[in-house]
């Protein structure tokens, strides 16, 4: 399968990482500093009009993680919108795997499972400060660095408590 990497200036493409329903995110080196970023881009069909609701759930993301700044909640750097109504994340890189692999490679042994609890927490109480429900809790959007730090993952489904819902 050939990969097309999108064009975004400032960011030099290197590999596919992963592929879900509502878009890809690939692993990028960001040309100012040579950091090592994740750019997550959303596939042009759910981004047919600007009405579409996968348009009004990438905004809401955007806009939602751009305000974040806790250590057990990704990073947000740079975000926007590509030709063809396609839009595009840039957040940090992690390197490891998310609790669901995890999980599966062998069982977790309870000191873990209350260290990812606790920083869980911190990240859930965090977003909450903000009004903010993430509403797609699920271990494949619980990160685990190499280094041990969890952090959460994936906000396009965030509901701010003022904004009408997307889903049922």
């Amino acid at each position: 399968m050939t990969v097309i990497f999108p064009k975004i200036a400032g960011y030099q493409f290197i590999e596919l990482i992963g592929q879900g329903g509502m878009g890809a995110v690939f692993l990028a080196k960001r040309e100012s500093d040579g950091r090592q970023v994740a750019i997550k881009t959303i596939r042009l069909g759910f981004l047919s009009d600007a009405d579409s609701q996968g348009h009004i759930r990438f905004k809401r993301e955007l806009d939602t993680c751009k305000q974040f700044a806790h250590p057990y909640v990704v990073k947000l750097l740079d975000g926007g919108y590509l030709p063809k109504n396609e839009s595009y994340l840039v957040m940090d890189y992690l390197r490891g795997t998310d609790l669901d692999q995890l999980s599966r490679l062998a069982p977790l042994n309870e000191t873990h499972c209350r260290k990812i609890a606790k920083e869980m927490a911190e990240a859930f109480s965090y977003v909450h400060s903000f009004n903010i429900i993430h509403r797609d809790v699920k271990p494949s959007n619980i990160f685990i660095e190499e280094s041990g730090r969890t952090v959460l993952i994936d906000f396009g489904l965030v509901l701010p408590k003022n904004l009408t819902r997307l889903t049922k």
